[in-house]
């Protein structure tokens, strides 16, 4: 027993994804505290219907980023292979090549929202279309943003990573702060976050200046081609992901009321805490897999390290909410949202099975086994169709979800154990 303490410290020393797994978690903890705050005085400050605008809409970019899965899903990948080759050579002809192909498409992605803001408004029972027009900038630069810090993860740089990430979440926690002090509405909320996106950009463009030399006229055509390859055989196993954890959100704004649309919205917020807590083991892992795969070297033992961190981290957060509901609620959202007590440990396991079933999909596409990814569209598709033909309650939208995500993991499982029984 005297040893113990010590034994933990020489495995933490010798285990390259705990002590790097445990940066990005203390470092995404922060972020996530700043997120949430975000989330939690949005939700104090705003009306139930002008949050529920907000949550919508966030999950609508999300759906709408699947877009943008096609340049950026394969970064961290490609960019842990090359990053040593003629080093900073290829990786900055790269990465300029990446943000060119990203603008292009950024631009093409708004005029679409613009055109069709009136469709999306009706959609999402939002009848002011400035709205919509803010959010169609609030994307552009988001999208912009997104490119940035799979890059930093492939370099395995985590501790700028984990910066990066901290100050993405604190710039939108002062627009929080600012929104509830000046009593703002939500069109103005999406402004400040305008703001605090270009303020990202410019930081992560200079934590990479020490990895690239500038270099705007080539095109790296053989890596952007790599890239395609990876993003668009890995694109069905995010998309998926994306759309399962987004779906639920837009389809209850669209086909319950206002009101009952904020409250699954606090729902959701909250419950993806147990997802967020766990998720940076993930991040941490797919570059690391990565790597080894390329060289021939064992992917297997990160893979199960990663998989028990995430499931205990996710079962403690699924206990707290199954205990003490109404406490968690009051806490964070206040008396208004405790409407959605009953329906909380529901949720919680929804986000358990969730975070595994991204631990898997993002092994995955670690190891390039990407014809698995037509497994995950499986329980997103049935999620919009249960949700479209069962939806008199809250009750049922959670109960399909989990059916969905539950369907998902069990369909991986045949591809996951050849694959551990093969390396």
């Amino acid at each position: 027993m005297k040893n113990f303490p010590k034994k933990l410290i020489e495995i933490y020393k010798n285990s390259f994804i705990i002590s790097r797994s445990s940066i990005v978690i203390v470092s995404s903890l922060f972020a996530s505290v700043f997120s949430y705050l975000f989330q939690f005085l949005s939700a104090r400050s705003l009306s139930v219907e002008e949050y529920s605008e907000l949550v919508s809409l966030f999950s609508l970019s999300v759906i709408i980023g699947t877009i943008m899965l096609v340049f950026t899903n394969g970064t961290t990948k490609l960019v842990a292979e090359i990053k040593s080759i003629d080093y900073p050579f290829r990786l900055s002809r790269f990465f300029f090549s990446l943000m060119k192909l990203v603008l292009v498409t950024t631009f093409f992605v708004f005029i679409g929202m613009i055109f069709f803001q009136k469709q999306i408004g009706a959609y999402l029972n939002i009848q002011n279309y400035k709205l919509i027009y803010i959010f169609a900038v609030a994307v552009v630069f988001g999208n912009i943003n997104t490119a940035l810090g799979p890059v930093l993860q492939g370099l395995q740089r985590f501790k700028a990573f984990s910066f990066y990430n901290i100050f993405n979440a604190f710039t939108k926690f002062l627009v929080a702060l600012i929104v509830l002090y000046f009593s703002l509405t939500v069109i103005e909320t999406f402004w400040g976050l305008v703001i605090s996106t270009v303020l990202s950009i410019a930081l992560g463009a200079f934590l990479l200046k020490k990895n690239l030399k500038l270099d705007l006229k080539a095109f790296d055509k053989v890596d952007i081609e790599t890239l395609v390859k990876y993003s668009i055989g890995s694109i069905l196993i995010l998309a998926g992901l994306n759309f399962l954890q987004n779906n639920d959100v837009i389809l209850v704004k669209h086909y319950f009321d206002s009101n009952t649309a904020g409250i699954y919205a606090s729902l959701t917020v909250i419950g993806r805490i147990i997802f967020f807590a766990a998720s940076p083991v993930s991040i941490v892992m797919l570059p690391i897999c990565a790597e080894r795969y390329k060289h021939g070297g064992d992917v297997v033992k990160p893979f199960l390290v990663s998989l028990s961190i995430s499931a205990f981290i996710s079962l403690c957060g699924v206990f707290v909410y199954w205990l003490f509901p109404k406490l968690v609620i009051g806490i964070l959202f206040g008396q208004k949202y405790l409407v959605a007590e009953p329906y909380l440990p529901l949720f919680g396991a929804f986000m358990f099975v969730y975070t595994l079933l991204y631990l898997f999909g993002t092994f995955f596409i670690s190891i390039s086994k990407f014809k698995q990814g037509s497994l995950m569209l499986v329980g997103a598709i049935i999620q919009i169709l249960g949700i479209h033909f069962f939806h008199e309650n809250l009750y049922q939208v959670i109960t399909i979800s989990i059916i969905a995500t539950v369907i998902s993991l069990f369909l991986f499982i045949p591809s996951l154990y050849k694959t551990i029984k093969n390396n």
